[in-house]
């Protein structure tokens, strides 16, 4: 942060709050969880807190929802298929696959349909990302909270002429989901 003079981002809190109350409004009886997280990335940290909350605010009975497992998906489509193969053995009751971005959701749809739980788990991603909105119109990927790069852009440069022209700026902005 010493370094930046200003962060343009994506809300990545509201990004994993969207996804929360999508699983507590479409399973409001509670859901086993498993998580395709990227562990190392403040920005996915962010995120899943958002999930958690989003699911908490949202939910008439909270307490009913339950992480069943986080694996490292590493943000790669074919790190978080293997990782949900292996977590779909161990645990094939799994309602709900929350993935941090819609590559890994892709590798988490493809473990499901290998081992022939399609239908019986939703796959969430995040982004809205070309992949992630493609999967979804074919019924494989329920959710994607979408970023806003366009506008990310456009007020990263409106940003940066403030600073050239030594105006005061904020330092950090999110840009709603």
């Amino acid at each position: 942060y010493d370094l930046v003079d200003a962060i343009i981002s994506s809300d990545n809190l509201m990004l994993g709050h969207l996804a929360g109350e999508w699983v507590a409004e479409h399973h409001p009886d509670g859901a086993k969880i498993a998580i395709a997280h990227l562990q190392v990335a403040e920005s996915c940290i962010i995120n899943v807190e958002g999930f958690w909350q989003g699911i908490k605010d949202t939910a008439a009975n909270p307490d009913a929802y339950e992480e069943v497992q986080v694996v490292e998906g590493g943000g790669d489509t074919e790190v978080t298929f293997s990782a949900i193969r292996d977590v779909l053995e161990a645990h094939p009751d799994i309602d709900v696959i929350y993935c941090i971005n819609d590559p890994s959701a892709y590798g988490a749809i493809q473990a499901v349909e290998d081992a022939g739980l399609t239908g019986k788990i939703d796959v969430l991603g995040k982004d809205g990302a070309p992949t992630g909105k493609h999967n979804i119109k074919e019924g494989k990927e329920v959710q994607s909270s979408a970023q806003r790069p366009t506008f990310m852009g456009y007020s990263a440069v409106e940003t940066a002429l403030k600073i050239l022209n030594g105006e005061d700026i904020e330092f950090q902005v999110l840009i709603p989901s």
